[in-house]
């Protein structure tokens, strides 16, 4: 039987074979699989912050292979965690940690960034603009 060894080669092969993967499927499947399996777990209520680390570590390795049209998904699901407070006595540091490990990456191979950025800002600024002038938030 196989036992998985930080020193094992095919441990430390498995994002590049996923990523083959990946680069071998349809944009239309790789989608589907992130919406099904990765994003729900950022609108989850508590979910294990060990588990969201890993997600979040997924994204940044396969930054380079991610359809553009979720982009804004995964920015938006990646700030959310890097915002995520401590949950009781459980440190949510990893997630946070590994929320901006991705980030980075992604703002390394990310050919939209500017595009996704400059919206996130005029949401951010049109919401901020409407409380002002109606006194109510949004």
């Amino acid at each position: 039987m196989r036992t998985l060894h930080s020193q094992d080669s095919y441990v430390k092969n498995v994002p590049f074979l996923l990523m083959q993967f990946l680069k071998t499927q349809s944009p239309d499947k790789v989608s589907f699989l992130l919406q099904t399996r990765v994003f729900p777990l950022y609108t989850m209520g508590t979910p294990s912050p060990y588990v969201l680390a890993n997600a979040n570590w997924l994204l940044g390795e396969l930054a380079a292979c991610l359809p553009e049209e979720l982009n804004e998904d995964i920015y938006n699901a990646l700030l959310k965690a890097l915002l995520a407070p401590n949950v009781g006595d459980v440190s949510w540091r990893p997630v946070r940690a590994s929320a901006a490990g991705a980030l980075s990456t992604l703002l390394q191979v990310s050919t939209t960034l500017v595009s996704v950025l400059s919206q996130l800002c005029m949401y951010q600024n049109d919401k901020y603009y409407f409380e002002l002038r109606h006194g109510q938030p949004v």
